[in-house]
């Protein structure tokens, strides 16, 4: 039986490739080929060529295709215009990779903000899904609000009004993310446009799992959040995990160094591939972890202004004169792995590791987990959501193909 082939588009950026990656080896675990196809894009922020070439080196099981970079698009506009521009603009490659693969695709599985690559995939037949690495609230709430933001004024006029949106509880205006508090502005327009597109796959994939979530997937089903038309079908199939990670590979030294912690007595500080602080913020946080008094795991990245010719942080420069030598034996400093001012940062530490609400914080986290974890077991609810899309997309691609495709 041929084996499927999927091919995975990401947007722009390593924080858009990553998670990409993450499904790829789930998609290979359960033996499925997989091309994922990286635009080398204009944006030296964005992916970069040494970026892709480090993750095919380390998954060798997964194909990666780096298609050409389209032309530069203007300069000057926002940020989520040039992104959207670059992939839109990307369609004639991806077109033709698609066209070229040896084994026709058999799902053009998409991020959230690819989304003018549907025309590829309608005008190929190759059905196309959405992977959406974050939550299914989010996604209740993304695909909801080019329906809802028309009717009300700007976020950034309402404030601390509260939003109030399917699948999610309520939420103060002024805390919706930064690209949408303007509804006037490019960047929101280019938002509402990629959030209404999305409604047109025939599916998404969500890095989550039901019983963490179960009002946003009522609301998904129920189909209140696309209110004009169906709403794709939701799979949740994370969290997104390999349990045998680490098993057998060298260990990183910080989980050595965890494994000689007290018990649930580390505080950990990991902002992910864009969360770089300005010098001084940095020496913030350094200051309000030294004065919290607790043990921490502290990624630290290079300020943005220096990523371009210090991509490696010089911690002795960034950080407090002595914090690393004062701290060694309660706290731990990474480089690269993955504004809040010092009293602010003391604070949250303070809350997590010794109030009575931190410590039924972290009874959630220790119940969530266990949670999580059947989810991904044997037999589980994210297992089961799928097997019913492997299903879902076999009946599909038989309708559409007259069965010439097949396992």
């Amino acid at each position: 039986m041929r084996t499927k082939t999927f091919v995975l588009f990401p947007s722009l950026g390593v924080g858009h490739l990553n998670p990409m990656v993450e499904l790829a080896k789930h998609l290979r675990r359960r033996g499925l080929a997989v091309v994922v196809a990286v635009i080398d894009p204009p944006d030296k922020d964005a992916t970069s060529a040494d970026a892709t070439a480090r993750l095919a080196a380390a998954n060798p099981s997964i194909t990666f295709r780096l298609l050409p970079a389209p032309p530069s698009p203007d300069a000057a506009a926002h940020p989520a215009r040039r992104a959207l521009d670059a992939l839109r603009l990307a369609n004639p490659v991806l077109r033709e990779l698609l066209r070229s693969l040896p084994d026709a695709a058999d799902a053009l599985l998409l991020d959230a903000f690819c989304v003018d690559a549907l025309d590829v995939a309608a005008e190929l037949a190759i059905p196309a899904y959405f992977f959406f690495p974050s939550g299914a609230s989010a996604l209740a709430a993304l695909l909801h609000l080019p329906y809802y933001y028309p009717d009300v004024p700007s976020f950034r006029e309402m404030g601390m009004a509260l939003v109030r949106l399917p699948g999610m509880p309520p939420l103060r205006a002024v805390d919706m993310v930064a690209t949408v508090q303007d509804k006037e502005s490019d960047a929101t327009k280019v938002r509402l446009y990629q959030f209404k597109r999305m409604a047109e796959a025939k599916g998404v994939l969500v890095n989550s799992f039901d019983r963490l979530e179960p009002k946003a997937l009522n609301a998904l089903a129920a189909g209140v959040c696309v209110p004009d038309k169906p709403t794709p079908s939701v799979y949740c199939i994370g969290p997104l995990v390999d349990a045998a990670a680490g098993k057998n590979g060298e260990r990183h030294p910080c989980l050595a160094w965890l494994d000689a912690q007290p018990r649930q007595s580390v505080v950990f500080l990991c902002f992910g591939s864009k969360g770089a602080f300005p010098a001084a913020q940095l020496k913030d946080i350094a200051r309000g972890l030294e004065n919290s008094g607790h043990r921490f795991l502290w990624a630290v990245r290079s300020p943005p202004e220096e990523q371009s010719t210090s991509p490696e942080p010089d911690l002795e420069r960034l950080l407090p004169a002595g914090f690393l030598e004062r701290t060694k034996h309660r706290g731990m400093v990474v480089k690269n792995w993955a504004p809040q001012a010092e009293v602010e940062v003391e604070a949250k530490v303070r809350l997590v590791m010794e109030t009575e609400e931190g410590r039924k914080l972290r009874e959630r986290v220790v119940e969530t987990r266990a949670m999580a974890l059947d989810a991904i077991n044997r037999g589980g609810s994210s297992e089961i959501a799928f097997d019913e899309f492997m299903r879902d997309l076999e009946k599909m691609n038989s309708l559409e193909n007259g069965g010439g495709r097949s396992c």
